[in-house]
């Protein structure tokens, strides 16, 4: 229907809270996510990110915006009221994607490098598990199962799909 400039480089994967009012975009080559207002197709603010922001998702209300950065190994977790950092958790080579659960109880964080997934208490901030699936598994893709516990998960460097029950962290 229309096309909003962000103005940035390397804008690249896309967030929108519940009310699709907004859509957030990271710029990889610009350290920034860029607030878009789709009604008006106007931009509205650009945030600046740790370095190579690529993985993003939002809540449903639109209160924190969740953002992996590849080159500093960082997930941030962004207050847009005010635009100060809520929680940051480093230690990761490239947090591909980040991804709530519907009910917003749990993160995932798969770790294209490090063949890992981190599951995140999204509630509290804090770090659950972290899940290491050996040399070359390339964690990427992920999508939950209707029933918001199960993660389907894409290893790419095994080609399979892994199943992992998100509470106990159990590969199934």
């Amino acid at each position: 229907e229309k096309v909003i400039g962000t103005k940035q480089k390397g804008s690249h994967m896309v967030a929108l809270p519940e009310s699709s009012e907004r859509v957030y975009t990271t710029n990889m080559h610009s350290h920034t996510v860029s607030e878009l207002d789709i009604q008006s197709g106007t931009l509205l603010r650009q945030i600046s990110t740790p370095k190579v922001p690529e993985a993003i998702t939002i809540n449903k209300d639109g209160s924190e915006l969740w953002v992996g950065s590849n080159d500093d190994g960082l997930v941030t977790v962004f207050n847009l009221a005010n635009g100060g950092v809520i929680k940051q958790w480093q230690g990761f080579s490239f947090p591909y994607r980040v991804l709530l659960t519907r009910d917003e109880l749990f993160a995932v964080i798969p770790d294209y490098k490090n063949n890992t997934l981190d599951i995140i208490d999204a509630k509290n901030k804090m770090k659950l598990r972290q899940i290491d699936f050996g040399w070359r598994t390339i964690p990427n893709g992920l999508v939950f199962h209707p029933n918001d516990r199960t993660l389907f998960m894409s290893a790419n460097g095994k080609d399979k799909v892994i199943v992992i029950d998100i509470p106990s962290g159990e590969t199934l």
